[in-house]
């Protein structure tokens, strides 16, 4: 098989798992404003929603591989071409976010709260689909990652970790803020938890990183 057929279907399949997650994003986005089944964990309807990790995640993840979609037609037109940095980088951001709210489920929402609670009706889409379509597409997508990319990947968490100390913590229910629906300050201990959090989200962020460059070795996958 040629070179350029090769990476042809390679950026054909990247384009393939992108809008298969994005698909599943809204989908289960749209499932808090339209007359659907149960969300699940997140028993919420309309804009409240974005008050979890898990719908703010999902849906820059949809955002960012829309915006790759475009560049992955110009790469398919003329194979030569490379994908801008941003661009990946963002891809790369959008996936490391889904990824941690994939993980949270599978290693603490779930034994915690009920595995059948978290994949409830449309959380399903968000908690596992979404996720490792995301995935899938970063890993096989034609690019060139720079190690800085892995540190910028905590950045998601690290934005909404201090939304949800502002309005959980500071401010608080009874003042308006945020129920603490996700455990994270039982007993006062959220400088604990927030710092755990950023930590693994740091290491998961150069786990994606390390991966990518792994699969990259692939004989079907090219940067």
């Amino acid at each position: 098989m040629k070179k350029e057929t090769k990476r042809r279907i390679q950026i054909a399949a990247t384009f393939l798992f992108d809008a298969l997650a994005i698909s599943m994003a809204l989908f289960g986005i749209s499932g808090f404003f339209l007359p659907m089944e149960e969300a699940g964990f997140m028993a919420t309807e309309g804009v409240q929603c974005f008050q979890y990790f898990t719908v703010d995640s999902n849906l820059f993840m949809a955002v960012t591989c829309f915006l790759h979609l475009p560049f992955l037609i110009l790469l398919f037109l003329n194979p030569k071409k490379r994908i801008p940095e941003w661009v990946s980088l963002l891809h790369f951001l959008g996936n490391a976010s889904t990824m941690v709210t994939f993980l949270t489920v599978c290693f603490f929402l779930g034994p915690t709260q009920g595995f059948g609670l978290m994949y409830a009706g449309t959380s399903f889409y968000l908690h596992a689909l979404a996720p490792i379509f995301a995935l899938i597409a970063y890993l096989i997508s034609p690019r060139r990652m720079r190690f800085s990319f892995a540190f910028m990947g905590v950045i998601p968490v690290l934005i909404y970790g201090a939304v949800y100390l502002v309005m959980v913590v500071l401010v608080g229910p009874a003042n308006g803020g945020w129920n603490d629906f996700y455990g994270f300050n039982v007993n006062n201990m959220w400088p604990l938890t927030f710092l755990v959090m950023i930590l693994l989200s740091l290491l998961l962020s150069y786990l994606l990183f390390f991966l990518r460059k792994v699969v990259s070795f692939l004989p079907f996958v090219e940067e």
